[in-house]
């Protein structure tokens, strides 16, 4: 098993936004009911979406609903949740989507 980065996990709660940074392992597929931006703080993690197929990246925006899971292994990950109504959210990058493949999301009009 891989030892966690020496970090300590932080949690920021905001109007509209939450923010978690902190080590993690691996999260087994799960959907979220906001968008969130995932960072990759030292590195890239990989994320698996609904096909089944591991990438890795750097920083994704995952929309509300897309089921996914994350593997960090035990490196350091932030993750910004935007309430979907929140001025914010228009402001985050494009989101990923199933169909686009390869972490490209739709083109915003």
């Amino acid at each position: 098993m891989r030892q966690f980065h020496p970090f300590h996990s932080q949690l920021y709660l905001g109007n509209g936004r939450a923010l978690y940074c902190g080590p993690l392992q691996h999260l087994e597929a799960h959907v979220y009911g906001a968008p969130v931006l995932h960072v990759g703080i030292y590195g890239p993690f990989r994320m698996m979406l609904g096909d089944g197929a591991w990438r890795s990246h750097r920083a994704v925006v995952v929309p509300p609903a897309l089921r996914h899971a994350l593997d960090v292994a035990g490196g350091v990950h932030g993750k910004l949740f935007v309430e979907a109504d929140s001025p914010l959210c228009v402001s985050l990058p494009v989101p990923l989507s199933l169909s686009a493949g390869h972490g490209q999301g739709p083109e915003r009009p």
